[in-house]
């Protein structure tokens, strides 16, 4: 929970970036002009404007919700990605899946296999042990965020690759995850 304040934006501002580089919206930019696109894109990301939005009030000790508000936020988010699962499920057309498959497993296998596999080597490596490496492991080997769809679709990107994605690293981050902890636990470094 510590991370996600860093991590959050950060990702969010690569995401961005790479979907204004490969926008399919038919503008063609120059360097300054997309430069100027994805600093424009981050300034107006919703996840960036409500972190930011949200600082003040973390800040605040002694604001504390009153109960039925703080258990309908927490309703309400517990919901939040199942439903949008569901509604990603019924949005994909099994013709464009078909065409996108192996692009898809691609990006899957690089974003919960060799992506975790680099970095935790490399953090432990540098020394990391205990519940930091498992951090680590999960924080690389979780599967996309469900707002990396929404955010392609709004940016013009090829959000129904960016769906099949998130559908495929959702389905098999579990065994990947144990794989990783397993290991680690096998090697004494968790």
């Amino acid at each position: 929970a510590s991370l996600m304040p860093f991590t959050i934006p950060l990702f969010n501002v690569f995401a961005v970036i790479a979907l204004t580089v490969y926008s399919t919206d038919g503008e063609r930019c120059s360097f300054g002009g997309t430069v100027k696109k994805s600093l424009l894109g981050i300034v107006k990301n919703p996840l960036i404007i409500g972190i930011a939005l949200g600082i003040p009030f973390m800040l605040i000790k002694q604001l504390v919700l009153p109960d039925a508000l703080y258990t309908g936020v927490n309703y309400l988010s517990a919901l939040s990605t199942p439903l949008a699962l569901l509604c990603l499920g019924g949005s994909i057309r099994t013709e464009r899946l078909k065409s996108n498959v192996r692009l898809a497993a691609v990006a899957a296998a690089l974003k919960i296999a060799a992506i975790p596999l680099v970095t935790v080597t490399l953090a432990a490596l540098f020394g990391f042990r205990g519940v930091s490496l498992g951090v680590i492991l999960t924080l690389f080997g979780a599967p996309t965020a469900v707002s990396s769809f929404i955010m392609a679709k709004n940016m013009k990107s090829d959000h129904e690759l960016a769906g099949q994605i998130l559908l495929l690293t959702t389905l098999f981050c579990l065994p990947t995850l144990f794989a990783g902890i397993y290991a680690l636990r096998a090697l004494s470094l968790i």
